[in-house]
């Protein structure tokens, strides 16, 4: 019978020096994730269609490391918490998503994401759009649509979602989505102005689609120096009303 190690011999994190201890929870925090320079090099992500209408992808999510540790007991629960106070409470849910688009698909990766359950009123959204290959649309159909699924499960499965994740007991509140549309390629006048007026009708859309079924407050979208600004109410009916500021 192989000899069990001795509980005493055992690697522990409580037996460490308490300032070797919040070195560690001090690397254990949240960075910013660099986005994938291009759709090229950021892997399959493969699409799950729920129905005709809806498309979901896979979304790139930082692991909340520190945050584990709480669960394993009431001493590391406490050194946690208050690290967690000292250092990101000022920021407390700051969150950026970087989006890529590049005809039917996008890839959607977290850049920030806070470590509590509450995000800011305010989403930081980059959307790069990349050339399409062949004739197809730099920005499809089916690419809103899983635009539109995306947002909808933030509002209703929080950020630390994929196509499973368990509904929250109460949605999310989103104060402003906040759009910065950057396009990564090479274009002509009248290639750039199509592909211009293409995105912002499809960020408009989202708005007159009800995006977020009620939970989403307004939309800005922002290319160049030319900005965009839609408000959403919500009807006492349930739908939501729709209009450029």
């Amino acid at each position: 019978m192989a000899r069990q190690p001795d509980i005493a011999t055992q690697a522990s994190l409580l037996g460490l020096p308490r300032e070797i201890r919040d070195l560690i929870y001090l690397n254990l925090i949240p960075q910013r994730t660099c986005p994938p320079e291009n759709p090229n090099n950021a892997g399959d992500r493969e699409p799950d269609a729920s129905s005709p209408c809806t498309t979901f992808f896979e979304v790139v999510s930082p692991k909340p490391a520190m945050l584990q540790l709480k669960l394993c007991n009431r001493q590391l629960y406490e050194e946690v918490h208050h690290i967690s106070r000292k250092h990101l409470w000022f920021h407390n849910g700051a969150a950026h998503l970087d989006i890529m688009v590049k005809g039917s698909s996008i890839w959607p990766t977290w850049i920030l994401l806070p470590v509590t359950p509450y995000l800011d009123p305010v989403v930081d959204v980059t959307l790069r759009i990349f050339e399409a290959t062949g004739w197809g649309s730099e920005f499809s159909t089916r690419a809103y649509r899983a635009l539109w699924t995306l947002f909808r499960l933030l509002v209703f499965h929080g950020s630390c979602l994929n196509h499973n994740t368990r509904g929250l007991a109460t949605p999310l509140d989103i104060t402003r989505l906040r759009f910065d549309v950057r396009l990564c390629f090479p274009t002509s006048v009248d290639d750039l102005f199509g592909t211009y007026r293409d995105v912002f009708g499809k960020i408009e859309k989202l708005a007159f689609d009800n995006v977020g079924l009620g939970h989403i407050a307004s939309i800005e979208a922002c290319l160049g120096d030319d900005k965009r600004v839609w408000r959403l109410k919500q009807l006492p009916t349930g739908l939501t009303w729709a209009s450029r500021v």
